[in-house]
């Protein structure tokens, strides 16, 4: 196969100057139209590709959008997978980081950030805010929460439940629950907290409470040992509320494998709105984040960014849906 060509081996055979190839690749470079595709066609000719990364470190910014996530679970993964495919349609470039289960996250995150990414999009349960500023203070950040959060250094993304859990509690209260369970994700995760701490809330305002706890750890085989133990040990469990879908697909199992029938015995909600959950196997009703609203609110913000516009927000809240689907 024969070697790509070179910057300046481009140049002489376009017939110009080095510095008119680098700005024939530059979007927002003033180049006249007909020299710029004559470069960009030779360059497809011979295989010549630009180096974006030195053009980034010239310029001090590039179409690079990092994005950190605290892990990728099934539900990350679907958000990211969105958000991604939004980036890329704009002619943007992502770079991912995945801090799950890793010592050496701010290792990771550091060579990151040494790309210069024009556009940090990190998750707040990656790493501490302070640490986040300190690896990406070049680049414009968007900080995507479950809880408020008012800081002008950066924006702040915030996921709501509060008003789907509303609904949820609401439809289990009206369909006379009254021996709930929740089935906790990992006991350190801020959001398993959080959706928890919602749905007391929300159950509470109709007379109702926990009765007890379980602990899946947010994955299906030690969802599947609680339940199935927690059913033994009470039988009078007409509920189970799932820190999220996985979780929730093992207690729809379990309680079948049990004898007992959905939803007429046991009511199951999750959280997320995974495409599994709408499976006819489960038919799961869940919290759902719509994805596809999430990735274009993400999107608009950096468009307004990279236009300049002065009245960029700087928190911005997106709602969840309660999706009612055939386990309630």
């Amino acid at each position: 196969m024969a070697r790509s060509i070179t910057a300046m081996e481009l140049a002489k055979l376009a017939g110009v100057s080095h510095i008119t190839v680098s700005r024939a690749f530059d979007p927002s470079a003033s180049i006249r139209a007909e020299t710029r595709e004559k470069i960009q066609q030779l360059a497809r000719e011979h295989g010549y590709v630009p180096n974006s990364m030195a053009a980034a470190l010239k310029r001090s910014r590039s179409d690079l959008v990092a994005i950190v996530a605290a892990s990728l679970s099934h539900y990350e993964y679907d958000q990211i997978r969105h958000l991604t495919r939004e980036l890329q349609a704009i002619g943007l470039t992502t770079l991912l980081v995945n801090c799950q289960d890793s010592a050496n996250a701010s290792e990771f995150v550091g060579r990151a950030a040494s790309y210069r990414a024009s556009y940090a999009i990190v998750y707040a349960d990656a790493m501490p805010n302070e640490e986040v500023k300190r690896f990406f203070g070049t680049s414009r950040l968007i900080l995507v929460r479950n809880q408020p959060h008012l800081d002008g250094d950066h924006i702040t993304l915030r996921i709501d439940p509060s008003a789907a859990i509303d609904a949820a509690a609401a439809d289990l209260a009206s369909s006379g629950r009254r021996n709930i369970l929740w089935l906790n994700g990992a006991l350190s995760s801020a959001m398993n907290a959080r959706r928890k701490e919602l749905f007391r809330t929300s159950l509470s305002r109709h007379g109702l409470t926990f009765i007890g706890e379980a602990h899946g750890d947010y994955r299906y085989n030690p969802a599947l040992r609680e339940i199935e133990v927690a059913l033994q040990q009470r039988p009078s469990i007409d509920a189970v509320i799932s820190a999220n879908d996985e979780m929730a697909f093992a207690a729809i199992d379990a309680v079948r494998q049990s004898g007992r029938r959905i939803p007429d015995d046991v009511a199951v909600i999750g959280h997320d709105g995974l495409e599994m959950a709408f499976w006819s196997a489960y038919q799961l009703s869940t919290i759902q984040l719509d994805h596809e609203a999430y990735a274009t609110e993400i999107v608009n913000l950096i468009r307004k960014m990279e236009a300049g516009e002065k009245e960029v927000p700087h928190q911005v809240e997106i709602q969840c849906g309660y999706r009612k689907g055939q386990t309630t």
